[in-house]
């Protein structure tokens, strides 16, 4: 349920924003509130369910609202600036070293997190800080660590 308080943040500080790409993967439960909730928005928006082209979406916005997964190092890999929420306790200290270094900012645990929440985070942002974290996700991961390990297993 977090991407329904994540679009209600969203929506209250960008009304106007020209598109929100919204990705879940096929097992959300929620997929029908989740519909109702970005129609009724009024920011134009494309909804995603299990895309194989998570990288194409990351590349093409300006800020990232996601959870503390795999899809991090994704976004690392992009420098693309986010907005970080932990869904589970193997999230926690990634997140946290992460933001820590300034590629991210951590929204806080799901379980407590509210869509004002979102909406506070996003309003505090300037455009100092989200090139930053650009700057800073892009050093942390290359994306060229298949290529590393290949090389290193062929010699």
């Amino acid at each position: 349920k977090e991407i329904l308080k994540a679009v209600s943040g969203i929506s209250s500080v960008f009304p106007k924003i020209s598109l929100m790409h919204v990705v879940v993967g096929k097992s959300f439960q929620y997929l029908r509130e989740l519909r109702n909730k970005l129609k009724k928005t009024k920011i134009k928006n494309k909804l995603y369910v299990q895309t194989k082209n998570m990288a194409k979406i990351l590349s093409s916005v300006n800020l990232a609202v996601l959870s503390g997964g795999t899809v991090t190092w994704e976004k690392c890999t992009l420098g693309v600036p986010s907005l970080v929420t932990i869904q589970s306790n193997n999230q926690v200290k990634n997140s946290y070293a992460l933001e820590k270094k300034g590629a991210h900012i951590v929204i806080g645990k799901s379980e407590r997190v509210t869509s004002k929440n979102y909406t506070n985070k996003i309003q505090a942002l300037s455009p100092k800080k989200i090139n930053s974290m650009s700057r800073i996700s892009s050093k942390i991961c290359d994306g060229k660590g298949i290529a590393r390990v290949v090389k290193k297993l062929l010699s």
